[in-house]
């Protein structure tokens, strides 16, 4: 799958990155800003919970990220695999120095 469907824009709004999530199939997008640095992620449920707190689904999606996340500098799979059982999520961004994207790890990948 293209990278692409796992990136948003820090300023798109929540609706954008429910679309995203519907695009790539993999229940999260990583959040990149202007410079294209990955600055965080969210999950469908953090979606959920932002809509249990009446926020607008036309809001940014920035204000919902988690900025803590995880991700690997170099790919690991054998590391992958044990985040993946251990803290439940379904993708990990692999990045360079700058926190710039070179590839995600799916939960796909793994199985």
């Amino acid at each position: 799958m293209k990278i692409e469907n796992f990136i948003i824009n820090e300023n798109a709004s929540i609706l954008d990155v429910i679309k995203k999530i519907q695009q790539n199939l993999n229940r999260a997008v990583l959040v990149m800003n202007r410079d294209e640095i990955v600055i965080g992620i969210i999950s469908e449920g953090d979606i959920l919970r932002s809509l249990i707190l009446s926020k607008d689904i036309r809001g940014i999606c920035k204000n919902i990220m988690k900025k803590s996340f995880y991700f690997q500098k170099k790919k690991n799979i054998k590391e992958a695999r044990m985040i993946f059982k251990k803290k439940q999520i379904s993708i990990i961004p692999i990045l360079d120095d700058e926190l710039k994207l070179k590839e995600v790890i799916t939960l796909e990948d793994i199985i």
